[in-house]
Order: structure tokens, then C-alpha cells, then sequence
């Protein structure tokens, strides 16, 4: 299961002035292309696809919620769906 220091780690290699408790988005310390770039890497490093339905600021703005949907596909990706 991935936690929010997992989640961190990766965010910072995108954009290393990521912090924990921050909003990503609604800041503005991510832009789109960032985005779609934590995307990729979140997917290299979990061996998830993340739908482009869930690409958006209700899940992307803050560590915690990457984290939950980051752990929803894996519990998907464990259940074989």
C-alpha cells in the first residue's frame, strides 16, 4: 500500500517543492504538464494505470488523496480487476 511519504518521494522528483499538506493544484506549484508527469511516474512506480476520469483536481491536489487513489488501484490491480 502506498502512504503519503511514498506518495512525497515522487511528487518531489516532479516538482521538488512539493510538501506534505500542501495543495498541488489550487497553489499553483503544479501545472498540467506536472500533472500528467506524476501520473507517469506514479504508474511506472505502482504498476497502475490511473483512468483519465480520475486525472483531475478533486484527486490530484493533495498527497492524501493521490495516496487513496494510488491505493484503490492496487486493491483492484490484488482483486484481478
Amino acid at each position: 500500500m502506498a502512504n503519503v511519504n511514498d506518495i512525497l518521494k515522487i511528487a518531489k522528483t516532479v516538482n521538488p517543492a512539493a510538501r506534505a499538506g500542501m495543495d498541488l493544484i489550487t497553489s499553483g506549484l503544479y501545472n498540467s504538464i506536472e500533472i500528467v508527469a506524476l501520473v507517469v511516474e506514479l504508474e511506472s512506480a505502482f504498476g497502475i494505470r490511473i483512468s483519465p476520469r480520475h486525472i483531475d483536481a478533486d484527486h490530484f491536489n493533495r498527497l492524501e488523496t493521490i495516496a487513496d487513489l494510488v491505493n484503490q488501484y492496487l486493491e483492484e490491480k490484488q482483486e484481478g480487476r
